[in-house]
């Protein structure tokens, strides 16, 4: 190994974790002449020694059960970024997340990218960003009988100005980012993905895990959930991390 490769190696075990002074929340609602944006959370509230479990899931359910499984055997509350097509396609897991008490968010309906998702890789325009709210609202409401409204995660993560304020303008003004991503979507071993997120606990982290696709997040998020409680964290959703 390269020095490197062992440099950016550490670099993911570090998460790239911002500076602890960084703000917990961005893009918050504006007063005076500058037009109001949803509210972007990246971190919950610092002076608690606690964090938020996230889940995203769009194609494929491959791990959804075992995620659930360890989550009430912990007895834990998540947060579920779930897309109107996920939900479609898997209604009982859809309808399992919500009857065991866990928070929705929508992560749109169908995961084109709000900011280059577009002809030729431009912004999606206004129109189509609500069609994609709008959508995955009617069908989480159809299929298990709840909304996600206002809680929003843009897919890919991406976000900017424009987002927030189109996001806002439709009543969805909690958009939900993240602190750490395990990456257990790039298929890392879930060993590497345990580590990388025990060494970036934080009070406030807001964690990102994903199902489906091959992810190795499912298979670490057990061990990350015992690391974690032997540091004397609590867990839960996005709402309650971020709670005065």
């Amino acid at each position: 190994m390269t020095g490197h490769e062992a440099l950016s190696r550490r670099n993911l075990l570090l998460g790239g974790l911002p500076a602890l002074g960084s703000a917990a929340t961005f893009g918050a609602h504006a007063t005076g002449s500058t037009p109001p944006v949803a509210r972007q959370i990246y971190w919950g509230n610092r002076t608690r020694r606690e964090v938020a479990i996230t889940i995203n899931a769009d194609t494929g359910a491959r791990g959804m059960g075992l995620v659930l499984d360890t989550l009430g055997e912990n007895g834990i509350t998540a947060s579920f970024g779930l897309t109107g097509r996920w939900v479609k396609a898997h209604p009982l897991l859809s309808q399992r997340i919500v009857n065991e008490g866990h928070h929705l968010i929508s992560h749109s309906m169908t995961h084109r990218s709000f900011t280059r998702g577009g002809p030729g890789g431009t912004a999606l325009p206004r129109k189509q960003r609500w069609w994609e709210l709008d959508q995955s609202e009617a069908t989480f409401q159809d299929i298990v009988g709840v909304g996600a409204k206002p809680w929003f995660r843009p897919p890919y993560t991406s976000t900017n100005w424009s987002v927030a304020r189109d996001c806002y303008l439709r009543g969805w003004d909690m958009i939900a980012m993240r602190s750490i991503d395990g990456l257990g979507w790039m298929r890392y071993p879930w060993q590497f993905v345990r580590t990388r997120c025990l060494n970036t606990a934080r009070n406030g982290t807001i964690y990102l895990f994903h199902v489906g696709l091959g992810s190795t997040d499912p298979q670490a998020l057990g061990p990350i959930i015992k690391g974690l409680q032997s540091r004397g964290y609590g867990m839960g959703s996005v709402p309650w991390v971020i709670r005065p």
